[in-house]
């Protein structure tokens, strides 16, 4: 997956032309997702079923990367248009991709 960005607490402090990112169910103005039309990579860590909605609603990055997850329902991957790569490390949830 290579090396990471630094983590984001807040995406009101990042340049929303940034192509990478690592985020966490709980990284606060998630909604400025939207915003992000540039972003490439996405690395998510530590989310819910609620947390990885809305945020795969807002993005479609080309490579995802989701760790330490709580998620039943993963078919929100399949709504993403450009993802190419897709990496889902420690889940114990999971019942449908």
């Amino acid at each position: 997956m290579g090396e990471q960005p630094q983590f984001v607490d807040d995406l009101s402090d990042v340049d929303d032309s940034s192509t990478e990112l690592l985020i966490q169910g709980k990284t606060k103005n998630i909604e400025k997702l939207k915003s992000f039309s540039k972003l490439i990579k996405l690395w998510i860590y530590t989310v819910n079923q609620n947390e990885i909605n809305t945020i795969l609603k807002l993005v479609n990055p080309k490579m995802l990367y989701i760790y330490e997850m709580r998620v039943e329902d993963l078919s929100i991957i399949g709504s993403l248009k450009d993802v190419e790569v897709v990496s889902l490390d420690w889940n114990l949830k999971a019942t449908c991709l």
